[in-house]
């Protein structure tokens, strides 16, 4: 399954890195930092997963949540933030956010709802075990997730 982690903070993307690093199937595709840059690698490297922060520069998190959701509605998007405030919890669900998880008290919760995804994902895509555990998934899949580079603006 293929990440695009939009996180302001590099210490929270390396934490998130982290947590993921165990798990199998897992691939970040990408780490943005702010709103055009979140789109622009969205739309290059069509992850199937977001983990968005709504306090990334450019705009906010929940037009990003938008517009992926208006073009990509199959894509599930993690609302992963430290502005858990009620009214910003129903906007993002009622967009169609996958979770919208508290960056200060669910943090450690990431990794079990990315084993989740990733389960269903799999599921979904006709990836299965062999009969005797091991994952057909191809070996790039079959590891945590790998070193990335992070989406850069263009240039020129």
């Amino acid at each position: 399954m293929r990440i695009l982690v939009a996180e302001a903070s590099h210490a929270i993307f390396e934490r998130l890195s982290e947590l993921l690093a165990s798990l199998p199937g897992i691939d970040i595709t990408g780490h943005t930092t702010d709103v055009p840059r979140t789109m622009r690698c969205f739309a290059e490297r069509r992850p199937d997963t977001v983990i968005l922060d709504l306090n990334i520069a450019g705009g906010n998190g929940i037009d990003v949540l938008k517009s992926i959701k208006r073009t990509h509605p199959e894509t599930a998007v993690v609302v992963l933030t430290r502005f858990a405030y009620p009214q910003y919890r129903v906007k993002c669900m009622d967009l169609g956010a996958h979770s919208f998880l508290d960056k200060s008290m669910e943090f450690e919760k990431v990794p079990t709802l990315i084993r989740e995804l990733a389960e269903k994902h799999q599921t979904d895509s006709g990836a299965s075990c062999d009969g005797r555990g091991r994952s057909s998934l191809p070996p790039s899949m079959s590891k945590g997730p790998r070193r990335i580079a992070p989406c850069h603006p263009q240039k020129g």
